[in-house]
């Protein structure tokens, strides 16, 4: 991790004022879920008020929340780009190759006997 002492006026200050706007922000809609949650639960209250079946009216909510949380997501601009060109919505920047760990542990006791004495 690299650590810069910023000593000039012009510097701190303008990192200063990034860093009180970025903290003191306008929370957007979407980004408050709680409340979000709230009023979808409020107005499936109301509108459900006649169902009286509790597994229908779970089902319901449940449905609802994800919705009105889905419909209210925001994504990035590299979210939108990776969707629209068509490369999914994960990026991967290593190549994994699978490790078994049985043959590593044999070859750990073959190499080193001690260890099969610890046990």
């Amino acid at each position: 991790h690299n650590c810069k002492l910023i000593m000039k006026s012009g510097n701190t200050k303008h990192i200063s004022w990034y860093i009180s706007i970025y903290a003191a922000k306008h929370q957007q809609h979407s980004s408050n879920t709680s409340a979000l949650l709230a009023k979808t639960i409020t107005y499936h209250r109301q509108s459900e008020a006649h169902n009286s079946n509790l597994q229908q009216l779970n089902c319901c909510l449940i449905r609802c929340c994800a919705n009105s949380l889905s419909c209210e997501q925001e994504f990035s601009a590299p979210e939108v780009i990776s969707y629209l060109m068509g490369w999914g919505d994960c990026y991967i920047s290593h190549h994994f190759e699978m490790i078994h760990w049985n043959s590593v542990v044999s070859l750990l006791k073959k190499m080193f006997p001690q260890l099969c004495e610890q046990q």
